[in-house]
């Protein structure tokens, strides 16, 4: 069975753009002392096995990408490109993006004591 976090994860750290914003700064678990900007990919829910637009998959998950920034526009933007790679992704995963929400983290403060900027950008994947 495919695992869809990892999946989802390691088409984030292979994406230019994504690289190129977080140096690679993508995670399934948050680590002790975390760097921004940075990607959280974290399964909310999912199906069992079955087909969808033509592909059979294994595994079907919701999945929400905690985007961080050090602005609501870098995290924002940083959520787009997310969810611009995991669809572009098509020969393992597809993607149906249905919500992206702004929610400030205020378990992570930024360095003037404000919430880290956050947006959650949700999707359900199909792994094929």
């Amino acid at each position: 069975m495919i695992d869809l976090e990892a999946t989802c994860s390691d088409v984030l750290r292979a994406d230019a753009d994504i690289i190129d914003r977080t140096e690679a700064r993508v995670w399934i678990t948050m680590p002790a002392e975390p760097a921004f900007p940075a990607i959280l990919v974290r399964r909310v829910g999912g199906l069992g096995s079955g087909s969808f637009q033509g592909h059979m998959f294994t595994d079907a998950a919701d999945i929400d990408l905690h985007c961080y920034g050090g602005s609501r526009v870098e995290a924002l933007s940083l959520a787009h490109s997310a969810v611009r790679a995991l669809h572009a992704a098509v020969t393992v995963l597809t993607v149906k993006p249905f919500s992206m929400v702004r929610f400030p983290d205020p378990d992570v403060p930024q360095e003037n004591g404000r919430h880290r900027e956050r947006y959650i950008a949700s999707v359900r994947a199909w792994g094929h």
